[in-house]
């Protein structure tokens, strides 16, 4: 993925190692499926994020990025505020055609 703009800071140009796991409803339909609560979802998504923290300390040298939602991952977002890490959010409503925006 080649980034060549950035609206919170000045425009870099890198290749990143992006981990997307921003998914939001792809999980809400699992757990229905499942018979399992929601709250599982966040508690994974903080797992997720703890191992994409020991690969990043592990490999100093690639730019690792990852998207995280809004809605499971606000406090993984919270945390991260003025840390140096790279971090995408999405703006779109889930699973919604034609997009509507956040």
């Amino acid at each position: 993925m080649r980034h060549r703009r950035s609206g919170l800071g000045p425009a870099i140009e890198h290749d990143f190692f992006v981990l997307a796991f921003d998914h939001r409803e792809q999980f809400r339909k699992s757990c229905e499926t499942a018979g399992k609560k929601r709250s599982l979802i966040k508690a994974f998504k903080e797992q997720v994020f703890s191992g994409f923290q020991v690969a990043r300390q592990q490999d100093s040298r690639s730019q690792l990025a990852i998207l995280i939602d809004p809605d499971y991952g606000a406090d993984i977002l919270a945390s991260q505020i003025n840390k140096e890490i790279i971090i995408g959010v999405p703006i779109e409503e889930p699973q919604c055609l034609p997009i509507r925006w956040l």
